[in-house]
């Protein structure tokens, strides 16, 4: 019988995360936990060797896992626990996974049979002596953590391609990426997943190290000094460049020159600069981080 653990309050997030790691940890050695969300530049660069997916989980999921044990946990614990007041969860196995979001109280973890059910209960009884969480329930369940439900996309296999691999692949339609929705240093254009683009064609110029490519919609795509692409048939990403130009005509609209808005991005060092004409809200390049591929086709 599978069981799931669902609390109604969190009342002291930090110190309800710490004993509950503290708990697992002495019972199973080694786990991975999961946030969701953004990450401080300098805890990023402090946790690195740590987090598991630097940036493909990032772009699918806005999530970073670290594989943790006791050791490392004792070491990144005073840089993660500020996290832990936003959304968060945790994953031994696939039939041993937690979510946890002190926003939308969706607070769940699995016991994966009648002992680890009862240590479970034990522990949240304690908590809920010292005033850390209200109450819990156990729910006999198929319960299925949303976060995880598709976590192959976080684990696909990324093929390294040469920049004339890329073109000449995909000038002849053989990429294994068909469409999807464009990020650019971590920068959406439009929302997230919302946008399916195709490409059309696609060239590079050697003299100038410029990748061009125009999508189905007559969108440009400027790319110069494309390092380290990278493809599967569920991302595309492009690791590094020194400026991205993307191009558009506004939809629905003719496509004069009075419709025609650009996004740009230039990278100086580890500094990103992004700058638009669009003209019916003020863009926010806050979002951009040397962190995230400089293209991810999603």
């Amino acid at each position: 019988m599978n069981y799931s653990i669902f609390i109604n309050q969190i009342i002291a997030p930090v110190k309800f995360a710490n004993e509950l790691i503290e708990f697992l940890l002495t019972r199973h050695g080694e786990f991975e936990i999961s946030i969701y969300g953004k990450i401080d530049a300098s805890d990023r660069k402090f946790l690195k060797g740590i987090i598991k997916n630097p940036f493909l989980g990032t772009l699918i999921f806005k999530r970073y896992d670290l594989l943790i044990d006791s050791k490392k946990y004792e070491t990144i614990k005073s840089r993660i626990e500020k996290y832990f007041e936003n959304d968060w969860g945790l994953k031994i196995d696939e039939n041993h996974k937690g979510l946890f979001s002190t926003k939308n109280k969706v607070l769940g973890i699995d016991c994966i049979d009648e002992k680890d059910k009862h240590e479970k209960a034990k522990l949240f009884n304690k908590l809920i002596n010292k005033d850390v969480i209200d109450k819990f329930e156990i729910i006999e369940d198929d319960y299925v953590d949303p976060y995880f439900e598709n976590e192959e996309n976080l684990n696909v296999a990324m093929k390294n391609l040469t920049i004339n691999e890329f073109v000449s692949n995909y000038n002849k339609k053989d990429g294994l990426k068909k469409g999807g929705s464009l990020c650019f240093y971590g920068h959406w254009f439009g929302r997230p997943y919302d946008n399916f683009h195709q490409i059309e064609s696609l060239s590079f110029d050697s003299s100038t190290n410029k990748l061009s490519l125009t999508f189905d919609e007559k969108e440009t795509l400027i790319i110069v000094n494309p390092k380290e692409i990278s493809e599967s048939e569920k991302i595309l990403t492009i690791k590094s460049a020194d400026k991205i130009i993307w191009n558009w005509f506004s939809y629905g609209k003719s496509q004069t020159s009075e419709n025609l808005y650009f996004i740009e991005i230039n990278k100086d060092r580890d500094e990103l600069i992004g700058k638009s004409n669009v003209d019916w809200y003020k863009p926010d390049f806050n979002d951009l981080s040397i962190e995230e591929p400089a293209l991810a086709w999603i």
